[in-house]
């Protein structure tokens, strides 16, 4: 696991206190339009809220929670702005004195902010209730997006999130096809209102009785004078299809099997970007032991700049769907790898990958990040105050210094 979804947020956190309710909204989040969880206190719960899951999740493989926050005042854990939100969680094999639980410190109102959450040391390989909890009478509003589990690797995260955005590519005039006939579970042999199929298309069907379904074709015989297509598949189907819902959309996956339309993707080279890598440790994991607040630090992460060939495999269509791989990995949206956006942008081809005769794979960089040190824990000062005056004076005079966190 590199990467697992906690929760979407497309579904409220539950609450018995009337003064604290979770609703769901669409906001936009760096350009994307992204699910989210809006949060109100309106003063004075006593209780949380919380979600439960299914089962119990094992997250010994991530050793990080991560979500962006936007809310609607300040909170660094100083006397003037405490904290007043709590991310905690339950694990089924916890003792009396275990504990789960980390402030979420809220910085310009309005803003989204991203707050990672170190649980490498903790226990969590059975997590059954998630919970967010007030830590004061005071109202707030906080818009929280989906909960992740992560443990990074860097490369691997990014092709993943190159795969994510690229997913549903469709080839022109191939979407969502209608059934030409009903079609029954086990046959392999299904008729469509519609011509340009190909043997070797991957197809995914949707509207059956088992759900969406995809297969590969071995066949695909058009006829013009009605306009319909039989394809024979490759395995017999698992539902059936009718033509008042069943529908047949060729598919474009990003893989290295032979199907046809398809994106090769290929890495290329990966290397050091010292003009984005920070100089400052890091902070987070803002928890309370005892009397203390402690936080994390860790040194900033390593940036790296890492390219990519991605080439589009396709008898037809194929400027047509360069155009939208081009679309999708432009400059002007972010690419989402681990919760988090990265820049993205197209590159120049090689000179010795220039050819006259066709067009050029396209050629992307990604600015990525892997953190380079482990966490450590220390107490966490959100304020030192220093006062100095004449010797023996009466301090009418003194010059106040304060810093702040």
């Amino acid at each position: 696991m590199t990467s697992l979804v906690v929760h979407d947020m497309t579904v409220p956190w539950s609450s018995t206190d009337p003064a604290l309710r979770m609703t769901v909204e669409r906001r936009p989040l760096f350009g994307a339009e992204t699910v989210v969880g809006r949060l109100r206190h309106d003063g004075g719960a006593t209780g949380a809220a919380e979600f439960v899951p299914a089962a119990p999740l094992d997250l010994t493989g991530a050793e990080e929670l991560r979500l962006w926050i936007q809310a609607d005042r300040p909170a660094d854990g100083s006397g003037r702005r405490p904290y007043y939100l709590a991310l905690t969680y339950q694990d089924a094999a916890d003792g009396p004195a275990d504990r789960h639980r980390w402030y979420l410190p809220a910085g310009a109102p309005g803003t989204w902010e991203q707050r990672r959450i170190g649980i490498e040391a903790d226990r969590r390989g059975a997590v059954r209730r998630f919970a967010l909890e007030p830590l004061g009478p005071a109202p707030f509003t906080v818009r929280l997006s989906p909960l992740l589990a992560v443990r990074e690797e860097m490369l691997d995260d990014v092709e993943r999130a190159l795969r994510d955005a690229l997913a549903g590519v469709e080839p022109p005039g191939l979407a969502r096809i209608p059934v030409a006939a009903a079609v029954s579970a086990g046959a392999t042999v299904v008729p469509v209102t519609g011509r340009g199929f190909a043997a070797g298309n991957r197809v995914r069907l949707d509207g059956g009785t088992a759900g969406t379904e995809v297969h590969d074709l071995v066949e695909a015989a058009a006829d013009p004078a009605t306009g319909r297509s039989t394809l024979t598949l490759a395995r017999p189907l698992g539902g059936a299809f009718t033509p008042s819902g069943g529908t047949v959309t060729v598919l474009v996956p990003v893989t290295d099997e032979p199907v046809t339309p398809r994106i090769a993707l290929a890495p290329l080279d990966v290397r050091e970007d010292l003009p984005r890598s920070w100089q400052l440790d890091q902070r987070d994991s803002f928890r309370p032991r005892g009397a203390l607040t402690v936080c994390s630090v860790r040194r900033a992460a390593r940036a790296y700049l890492a390219d990519y060939q991605l080439d589009v495999v396709a008898a037809r269509d194929r400027a047509a769907l360069v155009g939208a791989v081009v679309r999708r990995l432009s400059a002007d949206r972010a690419l989402w790898i681990d919760g988090a956006p990265a820049p993205v942008w197209i590159v120049p081809a090689p000179l010795l990958e220039r050819d006259s005769r066709g067009p050029a794979p396209v050629y992307v960089r990604v600015g990525a990040r892997a953190e380079v040190a482990a966490r450590r824990e220390i107490a966490c000062v959100a304020r030192v105050e220093s006062r100095t005056g004449q010797p023996g004076g009466s301090g009418e005079d003194d010059e106040g210094i304060v810093v702040g966190s």
